[in-house]
């Protein structure tokens, strides 16, 4: 950190000997609110030593852990702008043995838990239902491991061996693109001179055929059109999987189209 003018500065911090450590509130220099509290080891802000706080602008605890001689140390937690617990780590002098995550519907229901540990090769991977009911679990020590699916109290238990999540893929696809992309179809409907990046979403199935595709922007001119034609007409994808289990995914894909002056 360095010190500068009030005009200068991004925040305004507030400093205090507490426990033997220097302790700094830093707060937002025009809506005056708390951002974050760092303990060094002295006034000389050289080295953080002690618990680390940050906030969101609405006052919600975002991050807290603690620092060693400038290192991560102990279990460190991020929660999200409500609260909700989304990772937590554990840190030995920096370094990352343990990880959690957690994903919430959106009536703050957990939906999903995942925790690694580096030391163990453990990972764990569980999802639930909008009630809390557990839909399925993975469980591995190495590449090796236990896939349960569990349907109306009945489980049914899978060997797998792989723990890598892989995203849908078309490994051809940029070749389709090249080849059948009409890149002047925004040119000849009208569009001023720019550069326009047309985003189109849509769904890779687990039998590799696409769906429900539309286009998040809406630029016009026919070009969101055209991606969306080109998409239909892909070579076959490779859907996405877990565990080695394919699975329906969504994909982005974007598109930019320049258009130049000279036309």
């Amino acid at each position: 950190m360095v010190s500068t003018t009030k005009n200068e500065a991004f925040f305004i911090a507030k400093g205090k000997i507490e426990n033997d450590k220097f302790k700094l509130d830093c707060f937002d220099k025009e809506e005056n609110h708390l951002i974050m509290t760092i303990h060094f080891t002295d006034s000389s802000l050289s080295e953080m030593n002690g618990n680390f706080s940050s906030f969101y602008d609405n006052g919600v605890l975002e991050n807290e852990g603690n620092y060693v001689n400038s290192l991560e140390d102990g279990i460190w937690i991020k929660r999200d702008t409500v609260g909700l617990m989304i990772d937590s780590s554990f840190y030995e002098k920096g370094l990352k043995y343990t990880y959690a995550k957690f994903e919430y519907s959106k009536r703050k229901a957990l939906t999903n838990y995942q925790f690694t540990d580096s030391l163990k090769n453990t990972y764990q991977y569980i999802t639930f239902d909008s009630v809390g009911t557990k839909i399925e679990e993975a469980n591995f020590i190495g590449d090796n491991g236990i896939y349960n699916v569990y349907d109306s109290g009945k489980v049914k238990t899978k060997n797998v061996f792989t723990r890598k999540l892989i995203e849908a893929e078309c490994k051809s696809f940029k070749t389709h693109l090249q080849k059948t992309l009409n890149a002047n179809v925004g040119m000849e409907n009208g569009a001023k001179p720019g550069t326009y990046q047309v985003v189109v979403k849509f769904i890779v199935n687990k039998d590799g055929t696409i769906s429900d595709i539309k286009a998040e922007t809406k630029f016009g001119h026919k070009m969101e059109e055209e991606v969306i034609k080109v998409i239909m007409k892909s070579p076959e994808w490779t859907p996405a999987s877990i565990f080695g289990i394919p699975v329906k995914a969504y994909r982005r894909q974007p598109v930019t189209f320049v258009i130049s002056q000279d036309r």
